[in-house]
């Protein structure tokens, strides 16, 4: 598997059923593809 050249992450706080959680993704940009999303909260 070819290793990405630029990624872009991202951590937004987001709310389900009114807890706080944090949303972690990480995007390849040149392929769009989704590398990883975790959940923490």
């Amino acid at each position: 598997m070819a290793k990405p050249s630029r990624v872009a992450v991202d951590e937004p706080a987001v709310r389900i059923n009114g807890n706080q959680s944090w949303m972690c993704s990480a995007i390849d940009l040149d392929t769009k593809l989704i590398l990883d999303v975790a959940l923490f909260g």
